[in-house]
């Protein structure tokens, strides 16, 4: 299986690995891009995929597990600290921090601000989302970032913003090819993300 969306897919993995240390089952981050792990898919290298964006197409099964709201985060000491909430076309002349074209949260960035109604002034690339926590607390922009990305990270935390406008969230699913086949511990463990995933969207509802 590859993940590109690690948080919180490494909370649920330890989870599996606890509940069936037995069950011979190997996981690969990757780096590349979704097309990337489209293809990886298609050439039967791995036989499913958590991801986000979600991976769809002819022949491909896809499952939704949750949706995330992106939030606008922004240093402390910030012009938009001291709000709850902002319109992302007021972040026009902010630098942002964002991963490099063709990761997911680096696209959705790219389409969330040209909904708004600008192209983001991109300041920092990195391939890791956790830098990103970084490069924001070092005061060098801002990044849109859902908060289940870095919620478990109290001494980085910077400060999260609800965006009003346009609506902003993503979606992670789980993919394979249909026809491909599937050992009856890899259907258990598609069974498994299901169902805890179930119990992150309510926690996330009571939370937020």
């Amino acid at each position: 299986m590859a993940i590109n969306n690690l948080y919180p897919i490494s909370k649920m993995l330890r989870g599996y690995v606890e509940l069936y240390p037995n069950v011979n089952t190997s996981f690969r981050q990757t780096m590349g891009s979704t097309e990337e792990m489209r293809q990886q898919l298609l050439n039967g290298e791995i036989d499913f995929c958590v991801s986000s964006p979600p991976i769809e197409g002819d022949n491909i099964e896809c499952i939704h597990l949750f949706s995330e709201e992106i939030y606008l985060i922004v240093p402390h000491g910030h012009k938009f600290s001291s709000r709850k909430n902002v319109d992302l076309i007021e972040a026009i002349d902010e630098p942002f921090i964002s991963l490099k074209f063709g990761f997911g949260i680096r696209d959705l960035t790219e389409q969330l601000c040209m909904l708004a109604g600008f192209k983001p002034k991109i300041l920092f690339e990195s391939e890791v989302a956790l830098n990103l926590i970084d490069m924001v607390n070092y005061n060098m922009g801002i990044a849109l970032l859902p908060i289940l990305e870095w919620e478990d990270l109290p001494d980085r935390v910077p400060v999260p913003l609800h965006i009003n406008h346009p609506k902003c969230s993503r979606a992670t699913a789980l993919s394979y090819l249909n026809g491909h086949y599937l050992t009856h511990a890899s259907r258990n463990f598609i069974n498994y993300q299901i169902k805890y995933f179930e119990a992150i969207r309510e926690k996330s509802s009571r939370k937020y």
